[in-house]
């Protein structure tokens, strides 16, 4: 009997792996766009966001604008991918210039409440932040559509515009941010930066990272500081990731490292932040 429930068992087993197998190659996969590293940008490392209409946006952290001697591979650019017939057409809707404006979004857009996409660069704004041919320590940013309508029959000459909110300087508001923003409930941004912070870290010279906040004020943006990682050898460094909150209006996170003798890393929460 033991034997012949252990065939019945097996068999089961069998079909149900065929049944899987079958499933997952049944899945179809398309490429929507091949980046050329030009124009059109090189190296999307962020996520994507998609629109009611269902076209998505992204960012790339190569590619777009070559002059000048600040990005020799490319400054990056913000793309929109539209869904057009039977295809899809990329526009970048802005070019990141390499100087004041930023370089190198690493992270992808989120869309704000106005409608306009925010992120942020890991170099460029200004600042002390030098790595290589990349000056600059970061930047957010916020890039809206034209005011009026744009009636240009070919859609990648139809830009937005750039508002750079706030230029990171390294010590103490923060340096390189990585992440996605975050908006809270009462409108406010949030957001993470891998190095900078306070000068009491001692992991990392140039800072262990922080968490920050965009208060919208007088018609500006005013950045904070939340938390600056590395005070203790418990609390993690270096953040990457973006942040989230839950229905009580508690943030969490993670760092990429330090917490404890092991150095793999921590999860974290701010409380109550509005």
């Amino acid at each position: 009997m033991r034997s012949f429930n252990a065939n019945i068992t097996f068999s089961i087993l069998f079909v149900l792996t065929i049944l899987a197998f079958t499933s997952a190659q049944a899945q179809a996969f398309t490429v929507l766009h091949s980046f050329l590293g030009g124009q059109d940008g090189a190296l999307p490392y962020g996520t994507l966001v998609i629109d009611p209409a269902g076209n998505l946006y992204g960012t790339t952290a190569q590619g777009g604008y070559f002059e000048g001697s600040f990005c020799p591979f490319g400054c990056g650019i913000v793309f929109k991918l539209e869904h057009v017939a039977s295809g899809w057409i990329l526009a970048p809707l802005y070019r990141f210039q390499g100087g004041a404006d930023g370089v190198s979004p690493m992270a992808g857009v989120t869309f704000g409440p106005d409608g306009a996409l925010y992120g942020t660069t890991y170099y460029g704004g200004g600042g002390p932040c030098s790595n290589g041919n990349y000056t600059g320590c970061g930047t957010v940013f916020r890039i809206s559509p034209p005011l009026t309508v744009c009636k240009n029959v070919n859609s990648v000459l139809c830009s937005w515009s750039e508002t750079v909110m706030h230029r990171f300087t390294g010590t103490p508001d923060g340096e390189a941010p990585e992440a996605n923003v975050t908006f809270g409930e009462a409108g406010n941004i949030f957001g993470t930066t891998r190095f900078g912070g306070n000068t009491n870290c001692t992991q990392v010279p140039y800072g262990c990272g922080t968490v920050f906040k965009m208060t919208h004020s007088s018609g500006g943006w005013i950045e904070s500081v939340l938390y600056s990682f590395g005070q203790g050898k418990e609390d993690g460094i270096l953040p990457q990731a973006s942040l989230t909150f839950d229905t009580s209006g508690n943030l969490y996170g993670t760092t990429g490292s330090g917490g404890g003798s092991n150095n793999y890393g921590t999860v974290f929460q701010l409380e109550r932040i509005s």
